[in-house]
């Protein structure tokens, strides 16, 4: 995807999913009472997720079928990331697509084992691994990574548009909307 392009398919995706959040949440917003605060948390905290994503373009054939990697335009799917943190706790979870970064570069790999050090230590290491096991270099071939190392959560698919959805379900954005309203 040409770099001049990414702005916009940035704006786009944030746009949309501001939109999705918006549809989704408005209802728990106007029910869950808490008045005229409640309804400013959830929105700082939808702004704070809102700020939190990041477009990532996917390389390589790892994550076939869920996600189509390669060189040319329209054939290489981007991924939109939302980055884990104190203000918005999207942690990630067994299951999950998720953008490390190594010595190389960022990688777009499933999370399937996740191994947390005991006590208040925040550390913890993790299992990735490449739907597509034949064609992947993953924790198969470098082991264990620490979980520092996960840069984002990949929540959705936003190019192509024929390809577009969401990787995560809803429920677990608005879940973390709710915890970070309450930070």
């Amino acid at each position: 995807l040409a770099q001049a392009a990414m702005p916009l398919l940035f704006f786009q995706v944030v746009s949309a999913a501001s939109l999705a959040i918006w549809a989704a949440g408005a209802g728990a917003i106007a029910s869950a009472g808490g008045g005229c605060r409640g309804a400013t948390r959830r929105v700082f905290a939808a702004i704070r997720l809102v700020a939190r994503m990041e477009c990532f373009p996917v390389n390589g054939r790892s994550m076939l079928p869920t996600l189509h990697g390669g060189s040319e335009l329209c054939g290489s799917d981007v991924v939109v990331g939302v980055r884990p943190g104190q203000s918005l706790p999207f942690w990630p979870r067994r299951g999950e697509v998720v953008i490390l970064v190594d010595s190389v570069g960022r990688m777009v790999k499933r999370l399937t084992f996740l191994a947390e050090e005991e006590g208040q230590t925040g550390r913890a290491w993790c299992w990735v691994e490449g739907d597509n096991a034949r064609l992947s270099e993953d924790s198969r071939y470098f082991g264990w990574a620490p979980s520092h190392r996960v840069e984002a959560v990949a929540v959705a698919v936003a190019w192509p548009p024929w390809r577009a959805r969401w990787l995560v379900e809803r429920g677990r954005i608005l879940e973390a909307l709710a915890c970070a309203s309450l930070v």
